[in-house]
């Protein structure tokens, strides 16, 4: 078992049934071989919501998804390294304006790795400040 399913059942991640559908799936792979099972878990009138990339081609079946009107969607997390420098120096005015919503204390980035352990007992946001 890989450390990211190994973490991902940790965290409460279940494997996926055959044949087990859902209203919405986050595809966060990318892998292709991803791709069938992703599109085979969302339910009729669902939504799948792409998320990991790939370059390469991708088998896609187009008249599946159209006959169960699937919604397909993608979302870009952050354009590396321009966007995720520019969340950072924003860091301070956000933190502020959402106090009370957060863990009081920030964790320091040397601190990161507790900070995402803290995430899963957390009842408030938990969050990095450099």
């Amino acid at each position: 078992m890989t450390g990211r399913r190994r973490r991902a059942r940790e965290l409460g991640a279940e494997e996926l049934v055959p044949g087990e559908v859902f209203g919405t799936v986050f595809e966060t792979s990318g892998a292709p071989a991803a791709w069938s099972t992703s599109t085979g878990a969302v339910d009729r009138a669902g939504t799948l919501l792409l998320i990991g990339r790939h370059d390469g081609p991708s088998p896609v079946n187009t008249h599946d998804l159209v006959q169960r009107q699937v919604t397909v969607t993608g979302s870009l997390i952050y354009d590396h390294p321009d966007d995720f420098a520019s969340a950072l120096a924003d860091l301070p005015a956000v933190a502020e304006a959402l106090v009370g919503l957060m863990e009081p204390e920030p964790f320091g980035l040397d601190r990161a790795a507790a900070a995402f352990d803290a995430v899963t007992a957390a009842d408030r946001k938990v969050w990095l400040a450099p």
